[in-house]
């Protein structure tokens, strides 16, 4: 696993453009805002592509693929808290059905348990995951960002945060004004999010450097 003091800068730049978002919201200044969240949100997934060893595809748009990035990881930080929020009343199916299975679960440490869980779930081919993580958590815009930047959506919500564009015409066709305050807030919600998940790097390294078994 990389070092992440490697990439300490790249951390830092995360919450100085989150800080600076959140700046520009409170100021009313909703399109400079989201902008700035949204290039937050791609240093965050340049940073977990750096971490986890994730190469871009051939070809593709790096800032589309670090969106994607960091939408995966919002997606698998959503997947964990459904599941350690469920694990009890897992478990007490499990006591029900399987009085065996259930004590040998209990005698396994929670960390070991959920990771075991996680993966037992995984293989399900009935599972659906965003109906479960829906069930359990609610409708959240991180757990569908991934897949709104795979479709160009905030690649365009970008350009229209910053760019002012007109067609052949002379008609508006991107205009920052058009920018809500409710789009720049959850822009920038997600943005600390991704920044605050950046740190489970931090703490991993920490904890595989002090016990690598």
């Amino acid at each position: 696993m990389t070092d992440p003091a490697q990439y300490d800068v790249l951390m830092r730049n995360i919450f100085r453009l989150v800080e600076d978002a959140e700046l520009l919201l409170d100021a009313g200044r909703y399109a400079s805002a989201n902008a700035l969240a949204i290039f937050a949100l791609e240093e965050a997934g340049k940073y977990t592509a750096f971490m986890s060893e994730t190469q871009p595809p051939k070809k593709a748009k790096l800032h589309v693929f670090r969106q994607e990035t960091i939408g995966e990881y919002f997606r698998s930080a959503a997947f964990f808290e459904a599941v350690a929020r469920e694990l009890d009343p897992m478990l007490e199916s499990l006591k029900e059905k399987s009085p065996e299975s259930y004590a040998e679960a209990m005698a396994m440490p929670r960390r070991d348990l959920l990771r075991l869980t996680m993966d037992s779930i995984l293989t399900d081919p009935e599972f659906d995951m965003d109906k479960f993580m829906r069930r359990v958590i609610g409708i959240d815009p991180s757990m569908t960002f991934g897949a709104e930047a795979k479709a160009g959506e905030y690649h365009r919500e970008r350009q229209e945060s910053v760019h002012a564009d007109y067609d052949e015409n002379g008609n508006v066709t991107s205009n920052p004004f058009d920018i809500t305050e409710e789009k720049a807030i959850r822009s920038v919600e997600m943005a600390r999010w991704g920044a605050q998940l950046q740190k489970f790097w931090l703490s991993s390294w920490e904890k595989h450097r002090d016990d690598p078994t």
